[in-house]
């Protein structure tokens, strides 16, 4: 909480829209892939009012898709999101053995107990995770 403040003050205390990006851009660059999950599930990125805060989040998304593909499914499934919904899209399409040796060292909550009787007709298609909800 503090600390992630702290590294917010570059951004509350930019000029111009243009500092608040490039600030932005320096923040999520500036953060390790292990902390990626801790700043989305924190909420750490609290300001508002621009497009800095979804930006920041697009950002951590794609280093989290290049960095740690896995990490960002097993969040994805823990916060039902499709955030995680590319690389699930390119292992299915590129490596579908990946995608399937995920899922059965991760499985999935009980409420997608369907996904392995969809899988098979979505490996062909851009796959989007089921919703538990």
């Amino acid at each position: 909480g503090a600390l992630a403040g702290k590294k917010l003050d570059a951004i509350r205390a930019a000029g111009t829209q243009e500092a608040r990006l490039s600030a932005t851009f320096a923040l999520a660059d500036s953060l390790s892939p292990a902390e990626i999950g801790a700043w989305l599930d924190n909420g750490w990125f609290n300001l508002r009012g621009g497009p800095e805060r979804l930006l920041f989040r697009n950002i951590l998304l794609a280093r989290w898709r290049e960095t740690d593909p896995e990490g960002l499914l097993v969040w994805s499934m823990k916060n039902d999101t499709s955030a995680a919904q590319v690389v699930i899209g390119a292992w299915a399409e590129k490596e579908p053995q990946r995608l399937i040796d995920f899922y059965k060292s991760h499985p999935p909550p009980a409420c997608y107990a369907s996904w392995p009787i969809k899988l098979h007709q979505r490996l062909k298609r851009s796959w989007i995770p089921y919703r538990c909800h």
